[in-house]
């Protein structure tokens, strides 16, 4: 039906046309001839058996129309190959439990404790992706599993190599309800992910006297992160899987110099051809089960052919989980001093924080691109260990804080300590509050976690404007010294908002 788009969109400018049916041009549930090779391995133009795709479990071929082709792989007015169809799991179950307690327990009027605990626990199913194969399924002559008419073609024309595309649903013939549906399937990836947060604060608050009050409190919290992979193929057992022979119906590419079936695999059997290789050949297999590609649903991948590519995951290969522990302690102090001035007393704040954090993965398994550590990185302890100081009086302020942190690699002999401090003053003169501070942080070149910061030190000075009690603005003018290279000067202007 003609439409004018320019009624709906302004000339000139991008629309969008919604397609419907939108599928894999390159790939089926049954398999996809996309291309042909001859023995040399060369592409034959034109093949006839181009765009041949097989359906159901007797595979049955027919002519598959790729129909409109977007960005040579996604088709639509075509043959109906819907994605969707397999690609989306149309429910991920998630359970999540929480419990939190909180005590207190009064001492004295001056000493008060209070226990607070707290526990998390969440796991769910995640589904990725099915490993579909676009035209990279090679499938040889002779290959038990081609289907008689589309061999007899093949033999005619000469044709060595089949380039099959298939996204690797089977037994599936539908939706998939939940990620427990894609275990046991060929490519369906699956993992079960959970989480455990156990963690613990005591604390204790108090005065002393009535012009000071003091505070402390110790919080350690563990955590847990399982991932277990349920199922996600090994692509070199799936590339042998689907290089299937008869053994003792010899090939162009399967002769028995080159096979000499040292395990004794009777004739006449189907059987993966790494099986029939010399012992000790770096491509040979034992165990290896034939994987037919020819067809959809129940019945057509062996369930020993799946038990084989998926064989690592359901081992447990891809099991893992990681630990993280933080310990922390800190204590402050507050109140004012004997001294004063004639505007009144002066307030002091002082404090001290010791925290200590550490992480290990166990078990990555044979994929490990979305692990919290990666292979090859060690485990590294933290600890921090921070004390401050404010100073307040009429108009006046003072603020300075140091901080040391460790990092300690394991295995490694060498500790790394990052040492750093700031000191500010400033004095407000009505709206207007100049300040200096000063800064000093000094890592290692050869730090593990932070190597960039190197050593940076120097003054800045600057003066804050309270335009309001909501509305601040401050113009500050920075110097820092460099290890190794030249040093920096910085001019900022910074607009704050309370609300």
């Amino acid at each position: 039906m003609p439409t004018d788009f320019g009624y709906f969109c302004p000339k000139g400018q991008p629309w969008l046309l919604p397609a419907v049916g939108v599928g894999l041009a390159g790939a089926t549930p049954g398999g996809l001839v996309d291309g042909c090779q001859n023995a040399l391995g060369a592409e034959i133009p034109n093949c006839s058996l181009t765009n041949t795709y097989f359906v159901g479990p007797n595979a049955q071929p027919g002519y598959f129309n790729p129909g409109n082709v977007t960005a040579g792989a996604y088709l639509n007015g075509g043959t109906p190959n819907d994605i969707t169809h397999f690609f989306t799991v149309k429910g991920v179950q998630q359970m999540t439990n929480t419990a939190f307690a909180l005590g207190s327990f009064k001492f004295n009027d001056h000493v008060e404790a209070t226990l607070q605990l707290n526990w998390g626990y969440t796991s769910f199913g995640q589904d990725s992706y099915f490993a579909n194969q676009l035209g990279s399924a090679l499938i040889q002559s002779g290959n038990p599993f081609i289907p008689a008419s589309i061999q007899s073609q093949m033999t005619a024309q000469g044709i060595q190599t089949l380039e099959m595309g298939t996204i690797n649903t089977n037994p599936l013939t539908g939706p998939v309800p939940s990620t427990q549906y894609l275990v046991n399937t060929v490519g369906g990836t699956a993992l079960f992910e959970s989480r455990r947060l156990m963690r613990g604060v005591l604390g204790f608050d108090g005065d002393l006297g009535t012009n000071w009050t003091w505070a402390a409190y110790y919080e350690r919290s563990e955590t847990r992160q399982i991932e277990d992979g349920l199922n996600n193929l090994l692509v070199s057992a799936r590339t042998n899987a689907e290089n299937a022979v008869t053994v003792g119906n010899y090939t162009a590419t399967y002769t028995a110099g080159a096979y000499p079936n040292p395990l004794g695999i009777p004739n006449g059997q189907i059987a993966c051809a790494s099986n029939l290789l010399p012992l000790n050949d770096p491509g040979e297999t034992r165990n290896c089960a034939p994987l037919n590609i020819f067809g959809s649903g129940p019945g057509v991948a062996s369930p020993a052919a799946i038990a084989y590519i998926q064989g690592v995951t359901h081992a447990g290969g891809e099991q893992n989980h990681t630990d993280l522990t933080q310990n922390v302690a800190a204590a402050s102090i507050q109140g004012k001093l004997p001294i004063g001035t004639p505007a009144g007393p002066v307030a002091l704040a002082a404090g001290v924080v010791y925290r200590n954090e550490s992480g290990i993965k166990v078990n990555c398994g044979f994929n490990c691109d979305n692990v919290l550590f990666p292979l090859g990185k060690p485990k590294i302890g933290e600890t921090i260990i921070d004390a401050y100081a404010v100073l307040v009086r009429q108009n006046f302020e003072w603020l300075s804080e140091a901080l040391l942190i460790r990092h300690a690699p394991q295995g490694a002999p060498h500790v790394f300590d990052t040492p750093g401090f700031y000191t500010q003053i400033s004095k407000a003169f009505g709206s207007y509050r100049p300040y200096f501070r000063y800064t000093y942080v000094n890592a290692s070149n050869s730090e593990p976690v932070f190597p960039q910061v190197g050593l940076q030190s120097g003054p800045s000075v600057g003066v804050r404007y309270a335009a309001s009690e909501s509305v601040a603005l401050k113009l500050q003018y920075d110097y820092t010294e460099l290890r190794g290279q030249p040093s920096v000067s910085a001019l900022a202007l910074q607009v704050g908002f309370t609300f």
